[in-house]
């Protein structure tokens, strides 16, 4: 850490000329070796696939002139604050020295972390340019460490705007459901996967209106047939995560993995609390919701919108779960959305009369539970072994 923050705290990164190049990476270097000890940081663990691909080395070729020598890169900023200090990863806001403007400068030492998972970050990031996801501005790496340098939105967490027990005004639940969305449909269109979706990895911008998905750590390829079964945050993770199993890696549809967590987020900004510990058979609150029981509070207050929602997003099989778009299609066709420059998108469900006619739209009305599944997004894209 002492180094950064000396690079950092100098325009000139602190006098030393032995300027060192960012590494050059060869398949075998990247190779992840056969006695790696999984790294766990609390409820995280940090699955990396054998190799990267070489599409994915190419693409740490083409990032142009984000991908920067180290020093170079961290003399043009100085610290302003330090933010977050880990096991793994360091978190600083730090200002260019010429322009003032703010940017987050994420630390991740090379000593504890395989070179290829933390690459792995800055390429799924640089692959989504989305409006509704932080900024890639830069990256950057020496022999010990890597930085990633990342826009700077002074909103705050999602997580600390949610008040415990109450949540947020629905309709501002329901704008930031519909903002999420998108941006999950964003990055599965460009076949990233984040894999920790939770209101601690969302932002908010001055306004509070807009939100933006950050932390691309644990993030992966959505084309990827088998992955690392335990990686997320366990309030958060899909049943088919958690199931007990010897098995380290399964097959499933990763993009749904994200629908779930999200249903989860949307949840805890309805009602202030979690739906359960975790989404297992032990766990009671859990069993409850398998039954279809909602007789106890928070769930007997949702709105029948909502609950559709959360059902569909919350099914425990993945093939019975909604995909990001049937999400936005259902929201669409029952609630009427306006967009506003003060208050971003606002949800107006008041009067049956403004609400679009579910005839036209291809759904049944709110009170039924029942939908055609959709078929998974990148079904004809072509698919990556298990060498990814």
């Amino acid at each position: 850490m002492q180094k950064i923050l000396d690079w950092l705290a100098s325009p000139f990164g602190g006098g030393d000329n032995n300027k060192q190049p960012l590494p050059v990476l060869s398949n075998s270097q990247l190779l992840v070796p056969s006695n790696r000890s999984t790294h766990y940081c609390k409820t995280h663990e940090y699955g990396v696939p054998k190799v990267l691909s070489s599409h994915d080395l190419s693409t740490l070729t083409s990032l142009g002139d984000k991908k920067r020598n180290y020093d170079d890169l961290l003399k043009d900023y100085v610290v302003v604050e330090q933010l977050r200090d880990g096991s793994t990863a360091e978190v600083f806001l730090a200002k260019h020295v010429v322009s003032g403007s703010l940017v987050i400068i994420k630390e991740q030492l090379l000593k504890n972390r395989e070179v290829s998972s933390i690459y792995k970050e800055a390429i799924m990031h640089s692959r989504c340019e989305f409006s509704s996801v932080v900024k890639f501005v830069a990256t950057a790496a020496n022999q010990t460490a890597m930085v990633i340098l990342q826009e700077y939105c002074s909103g705050g967490e999602l997580y600390d705007a949610i008040v415990p027990d109450v949540g947020l005004p629905v309709q501002q639940a329901e704008s930031y459901l519909l903002q999420l969305i998108n941006s999950v449909i964003d990055m599965h269109s460009a076949n990233v996967v984040h894999r920790d979706l939770k209101p601690e990895n969302i932002i908010l911008d001055e306004s509070k209106s807009n939100l933006k998905v950050i932390d691309f750590g644990l993030s992966d390829d959505a084309r990827r047939k088998r992955v690392r079964r335990h990686v997320g945050t366990v309030p958060y993770m899909a049943p088919e995560l958690m199931a007990n199993s010897s098995q380290k890696y399964i097959s499933t549809d990763l993009c749904k993995t994200d629908v779930w967590s999200l249903g989860i987020t949307f949840f805890c900004m309805l009602t202030g609390t979690f739906p359960w510990a975790q989404a297992d058979k032990s766990c009671a609150q859990y069993r409850r919701f398998r039954r279809g029981d909602f007789s106890r509070k928070p769930w007997k207050n949702l709105l029948p919108t909502h609950l559709t929602l959360l059902r569909h997003m919350l099914a425990e099989n993945p093939s019975e779960r909604w995909d990001a778009q049937a999400i936005k299609e259902y929201i669409i066709a029952h609630w009427v959305i306006v967009e506003s420059e003060d208050e971003g998108l606002v949800i107006d469900r008041h009067g049956d009369s403004k609400l679009k006619n579910s005839a036209d739209s291809g759904f049944e009305s709110e009170s039924t539970d029942e939908m055609e599944v959709r078929a998974p997004p990148h079904e004809d894209d072509p698919v990556l072994t298990e060498d990814w």
